[in-house]
């Protein structure tokens, strides 16, 4: 049974004179049903908690948008002075607390594409970016901000006709979503000064577009808003507006201003864990048909980085769960009390690192039904070498030669040439690993 690196095995592998050894075994593949595509992970029916699928077969976990931890309430009015161009409208979120690492998931914003009907519609598409306020100075009562990108610039559609309509930008699709960061860079206070900062925590700021087909900015475009607020409170935030004008690398703040435009923001503290696995009867891992001399061996493969986890489970009724590792077989070790069948049910559990920044990968899931042929004693491995690119950590391919020796008489019924006379060669797999009898 392959029970994957543990103490004693090191033990065994690191004496002086190693115990442990490569291990070779023929595999012949009878009947398999292992999901690994994208299409197959959309068919999944066991879904706890939130995940996202990948078109390359992998699957994360995901950062859903929950409730807006600060929002703007709709008034009767109407701003489009928010072109990033001269002096122009921002809003600002000003975060609470020391927990940095939060992550901004959705902004909700209610745009308005063609603001006078009696014009054309110039809009083709929205931009909204967000940046960090990394610094800021005081100078003669002027108040300068240092400020830098959080993530790319998201450009959605800008669909419909006069009236209002909800925007999404949803930063959650991204590889890493933006993260609030740490507070800015102040001036210094004398000991014992009353005057509050202008910027005590992390604080976001939002630079809205128009922009046209060719991506010059578009008019006849507004931002419903209220004109009697110019900030609201939120769960663990603020938000307020600033006019802001670009000076010599920075921005000048030049007031915060009425008219506060509206706007949802939804933010997450971190990953969860959830789960993916297949149980209805017609979606169940199957593998009708198995010989007697096959084994039925279960796959769960994927990566789990800085401190995030997979768990593998199988049950023959769908009602009793048992973890079991990669590779592991029906009837021994772990799964000794698992009855042989045709069909399992599957899932898998992806629990995220303790911070709840860094989700597992899923890469396949399933089971095959297989002949082993034991090589041990007869293969040999030779290796052509392996390298890691360092700035990049990205691993070449590895190359490797499994040598067979024939045993026996001469007469060409050995295990190596029945091995390769008997079957095709898409049948066969050959597995190598570091292990003790």
């Amino acid at each position: 049974m392959r029970s994957g690196w543990n103490p004693e095995l090191a033990k065994r592998l690191h004496r002086t004179d190693p115990a442990a050894r490569i291990i070779v075994e023929g595999i012949v593949s009878e009947v398999s049903d292992v999901r690994l595509r994208y299409d197959q992970w959309q068919a999944a029916d066991v879904i706890e908690g939130a995940v996202r699928r990948f078109e390359d077969g992998s699957v994360q976990l995901f950062r859903s948008a929950g409730t807006p931890v600060v929002e703007s309430t709709s008034g009767a009015g109407e701003v489009a002075d928010f072109q990033p161009d001269g002096s122009f409208r921002s809003l600002a979120i000003a975060w609470e607390g020391d927990d940095w690492e939060r992550e901004i998931s959705l902004m909700r914003l209610n745009l308005i594409a063609q603001a006078d009907a009696g014009l054309a519609k110039e809009v083709a598409q929205w931009k909204l970016s967000l940046y960090q306020l990394v610094a800021y100075t005081v100078e003669t009562g002027l108040t300068y901000l240092e400020l830098r990108p959080l993530i790319d610039s998201l450009y959605v559609p800008a669909a419909g006709g006069t009236a209002a309509a909800w925007v999404d930008f949803d930063f959650s699709q991204s590889n890493r979503p933006p993260r609030i960061g740490p507070p800015p860079e102040h001036p210094e206070q004398d000991a014992g000064s009353a005057e509050p900062l202008a910027f005590p925590g992390p604080t976001t700021f939002l630079f809205l577009a128009a922009l046209t087909a060719d991506g010059s900015p578009a008019g006849n475009t507004s931002w419903v808003s209220d004109p009697a607020k110019a900030s609201a409170p939120g769960n663990g935030c603020d938000l307020a507006q600033y006019v802001l004008s670009p000076i010599d690398g920075k921005y000048l703040s030049v007031g915060s201003s009425q008219d506060l435009p509206q706007i949802e923001v939804y933010a997450d503290s971190g990953l969860l864990p959830a789960s993916i696995g297949f149980a209805s009867a017609g979606n169940r891992i199957s593998v009708p048909g198995a010989s007697a001399e096959a084994v039925i061996e279960l796959t769960g493969q994927g990566e789990t980085p800085s401190g995030s986890d997979l768990t593998y489970e199988v049950s023959a009724d769908n009602v009793s769960w048992t973890p079991y590792r990669d590779g592991d077989v029906v009837g021994e070790g772990a799964l000794a009390a698992l009855a042989r069948q045709d069909f399992y049910y599957l899932r898998a559990t992806l629990q995220p690192n303790l911070e709840g920044t860094v989700s597992p990968t899923l890469r396949a899931l399933g089971a095959a039904a297989l002949r082993r042929v034991d090589l041990d004693g007869l293969a040999r491995v030779s290796t052509g070498g392996w390298s890691v690119d360092p700035v990049t950590l990205r691993g070449e391919i590895a190359e490797a030669t499994i040598s067979v020796n024939r045993d026996g008489p001469r007469d060409y019924r050995d295990l190596a040439t029945e091995l390769l006379a008997l079957y095709y060669t898409k049948e066969l797999t050959f597995k190598v690993w570091v292990g003790h009898p």
